[in-house]
């Protein structure tokens, strides 16, 4: 069975990344890998964060993507609860 080297065991990756350091194709094909998205793969023993679904997704994406909407605002801080002023409001009118 392949060594995986521990850089790979603890978060999302692309396949680049891993045929630069040795990681062949069919190992990534073969069951120490779960493929996320086209491109993009972790490791079966890792357990993927909310943060780490996000990287993922982002790093599935062209480089000329770019985010909007409420993706946009969260930012680098996609577990958080921001909401946009104007939806705030609304919210705040239906739950009082």
């Amino acid at each position: 069975m392949f060594v995986v080297p521990d850089i790979f065991r603890s978060r999302p990756f692309s396949r680049g990344e891993a045929l630069e350091a040795g990681i062949t194709a069919r190992v990534l094909e073969g069951v120490q890998f779960t493929r996320l998205h086209d491109g993009v793969y972790c490791h079966r023993d890792h357990v993927l964060t909310f943060a780490d679904r996000i990287e993922a997704a982002r790093s599935a994406l062209p480089a000329e993507a770019r985010t909007t909407g409420i993706t946009r605002i969260r930012g680098a801080r996609p577990w958080t609860t921001v909401r946009p002023s104007r939806c705030t409001s609304w919210w705040r009118s239906t739950t009082t």
